[in-house]
């Protein structure tokens, strides 16, 4: 599993110093981003092949609050990929203390049509190492 770590900021926490629930979905963007990254390519490389990636679904499993001023491990791992639907499974944790886990599928869409996609024709070596980072 991939990871990095951000501070809880005050802006995205509520009334109680507890992080707002919307802000799990960002968090989940930020660690795939990431994960991407760490592959060697970023979203402009993938939308400059002609494609998006777009959100299809998000489920959150919150477990236990995440207050102002803590750090939090955000980890994410492509589980599933075939070319078109890419489902990333996220775990975030203060110390060793699992706070939240989630699951995110994207699909991906011609950009000038916004229909499905293989990505596999647009890009063979993207798609490569994209499928190379699967873990079970």
């Amino acid at each position: 599993m991939f990871e990095t770590k951000i501070e809880v900021r005050y802006y995205e926490t509520d009334m109680q110093q507890v992080v707002h629930h919307s802000n799990y979905l960002r968090w989940f963007e930020i660690i795939r981003t990431k994960l991407l990254e760490h592959l060697g390519l970023t979203m402009v490389d993938i939308e400059n092949q002609g494609i998006y990636y777009v959100m299809k679904e998000a489920k959150v499993n919150y477990i236990k609050p995440v207050r102002y001023g803590e750090l939090v491990t955000l980890g994410a791992k492509l589980v599933k990929y075939n070319g078109i639907r890419l489902v990333h499974h996220y775990e975030l944790k203060v110390g060793n203390e699992l706070r939240c886990t989630g699951e995110t599928t994207l699909v991906t869409v011609r950009k000038d049509t916004m229909m499905p996609a293989n990505f596999q024709k647009f890009n063979a070596n993207m798609n490569q190492i994209i499928a190379d980072s699967v873990e079970e």
